[in-house]
């Protein structure tokens, strides 16, 4: 059975080390033993014999070359854990590290060339898993926070009906009436979450959507809605884009409800789709109150309403955008009013 011991690079390479060193003092010595003598023959030639003898060393050699041994070997020792010091240093940082101390990184200023990349790689792997532990955080924070209020608001209207008994039929036709859309409201938070705990996955670049068709079925859907706002579809009726079909109608349908909240009864919302080359580019435009200047800059943050839309739509609508191009917001667009937001996808 080979042990963690017999495994370690460290003894591997001072046994090596001191195994090249004694073979090298074993044929000095050898060299040191070997004599030469001249022989006469009958008939009066030379010739120069090589004769191994094994003649006693002196005693300061046999010191010498003892000294050295342990000296060579001493030093392959140091050596050797000089060498594999990062790789400890790395097992080391492995072992210590939790779910609360993701930050930790290796940092070796004298890490050897070849363990360079394998450091690199680790820290490179500590860097994702810090933030899928971020984004799971920012997942749990948000469910709390987006599922509390109408869930409490839920439960007020059901313990008032409840404990009432003068509640009539009508008051409880209005409570189920108001709880009703309270789940609604969890619904939507549901997807939303959902949504943006899958915003990190890699797209297939197979995947593809008909972005005219889900545009289209998004507005009829917000129509049936809001009638009083009059929503305008412009663009092709067909046209495939690089996303989920989930994606685009949950980004679209966070824009056209964010435009549909800005605007008065009476109002126009456009949705306008276009391609040209290699690029898709969605815009939705409102002729409401507009969002300042000073905080176009956040209406992307997570809770940022930025005086349009709330919660984490805007937040959803960016992380998709982003995946595979960007988005911009541009306020006030005509005569100090209106919001346009234009959504740019990258086919390649």
């Amino acid at each position: 059975m080979i042990t963690r011991r017999t495994r370690s690079i460290r003894r591997r390479v001072a046994v090596a080390g001191s195994a090249i060193v004694l073979a090298t003092l074993a044929a000095l010595l050898a060299a040191v033993a070997t004599t030469s003598t001249t022989e006469i023959s009958d008939d009066g030639t030379t010739a120069n014999i090589e004769e191994n003898t094994l003649e006693p060393l002196p005693t300061a050699v046999a010191w010498t070359a003892a000294a050295a041994v342990v000296v060579a070997v001493g030093s392959m020792w140091v050596w050797a854990k000089q060498a594999v010091r990062p790789i400890q240093s790395l097992a080391d940082v492995a072992d210590s590290i939790q779910s609360e101390s993701l930050d930790q990184r290796i940092r070796i200023d004298d890490a050897p060339a070849e363990l360079e990349g394998l450091i690199d790689s680790f820290n490179a792997m500590l860097d994702r898993l810090e933030a899928a532990h971020i984004q799971q955080r920012e997942l749990i924070e948000d469910t709390s926070h987006e599922i509390r209020t109408p869930l409490a608001a839920v439960a007020l209207s059901l313990e008032l009906a409840a404990n009432d008994p003068d509640t009539t039929a009508d008051t409880h036709r209005r409570n189920a009436e108001e709880a009703l859309v309270l789940v609604e409201e969890l619904n939507a938070s549901v997807d939303d979450l959902l949504s943006a705990a899958r915003r990190h996955s890699q797209h297939s670049s197979n995947t593809q959507a008909d972005l005219g068709a889900v545009a289209t079925r998004v507005v009829e859907r917000h129509r049936l809605i809001t009638p009083e706002v009059r929503l305008r579809l412009l663009g092709p009726a067909k046209l495939l884009v690089p996303l989920r079909a989930q994606e685009v109608e949950r980004a679209l349908d966070n824009l056209l409800a964010n435009a549909i909240n800005a605007s008065a009864a009476g109002d126009t919302v456009t949705i306008t789709t276009s391609t040209t080359g290699q690029t898709t580019v969605v815009s939705v435009e409102d002729v409401g109150p507009g969002i300042p200047v000073a905080l176009q800059t956040r209406v992307f943050e997570r809770y940022e309403s930025g005086g349009e839309g709330s919660g984490l739509g805007l937040a959803i609508v960016k992380a998709i955008a982003d995946s595979t191009g960007s988005i911009t917001v541009t306020s006030p667009v005509v005569e100090g009013r209106g919001t346009r937001f234009e959504w740019t996808i990258h086919h390649s």
